[in-house]
């Protein structure tokens, strides 16, 4: 082979080793996007409809079958004596809520109602109506007692931490369908993707009263937040002043802020 074939030969080399270092890059680049993207949920309707459906998806009812726990919308900072009687925890939905700096602990306390940490994006819903139904066990229990719900919430109460609560919420499949059943709705879509172009940070907390304490269960701070004494038929009008005052020193100045109480049906 001539000089000028052998020049040809290293010159079709050198193109060969491009187009593989190019192929490579790329296919690395593309498994870098794919693995940084953040995994999260689709937001949950901050309505009745929305919060009603997803606790019927989360205790395994039937179609047609009557739900144990129903969601009102909070109109007014002076709860009526018939909703105060009947509620049974309090979902708040505001921007930029201040959480709790309390560093976490590695037991759960007595009186401490089931707490569970938030690990995958835009669960807090969901974790709201199942921290709520959690506390109102009683409520439904009886009639479900051999639904899912049951068996996942005695693993839940069973876990040392709330990080290890929030280890098995996040590797349950069925607390995921029963989300997906709820947030896979268009209007949920739209009003979760207009939030993600308005840059808030929209967050679900839930409110119970439990061994005579008000609790804040905020799943994005480290420990339940324990807000004073409180009588169950006080735990709407708790909330509701806790909620006026938390929103008032929002530090971009408030937002939107919506309340659903959840009741006990008749």
């Amino acid at each position: 082979m001539n000089n000028r074939g052998v020049k040809r030969e290293k010159i079709k080399l050198a193109w060969q080793l491009v187009c593989v270092s190019c192929f490579v890059g790329f296919v690395l680049y593309s498994l870098l996007r794919k693995t940084s993207k953040t995994k999260g949920w689709k937001s949950i309707e901050s309505t009745t409809e929305a919060f009603t459906a997803l606790t019927r998806q989360l205790i395994g009812l039937k179609p047609g079958a009557s739900s144990p726990v129903e969601y009102k919308e909070v109109l007014s900072l002076v709860p009526r004596a018939e909703d105060a009687a009947t509620c049974c925890g309090v979902v708040v939905l505001s921007k930029n809520w201040e959480h709790g700096s309390s560093a976490p602990r590695r037991d759960r306390r007595p009186k401490e109602p089931l707490f569970i940490r938030q690990t995958i994006g835009s669960s807090c819903g969901t974790l709201c109506a199942l921290h709520i139904l959690a506390n109102c066990e009683a409520t439904w229990k009886a009639a479900h007692a051999g639904s899912a719900l049951s068996a996942t919430l005695g693993a839940l109460n069973a876990a040392p931490t709330a990080a290890d609560a929030g280890a098995l919420f996040a590797s349950d499949e069925r607390i995921a369908a029963a989300h997906a059943a709820v947030a896979g709705t268009s209007s949920s879509k739209a009003r979760s993707k207009a939030r993600q172009q308005r840059g808030a940070s929209y967050h679900y907390v839930a409110f119970v009263c439990a061994a005579g304490t008000l609790w804040e269960l905020d799943s994005l701070a480290p420990v339940p937040i324990d807000r004073g004494a409180c009588a169950p038929e006080e735990l709407l009008g708790q909330v509701l002043q806790v909620a006026k005052a938390k929103h008032a020193t929002c530090s971009t100045g408030g937002g939107k802020l919506v309340l659903l109480s959840a009741h006990r049906a008749a």
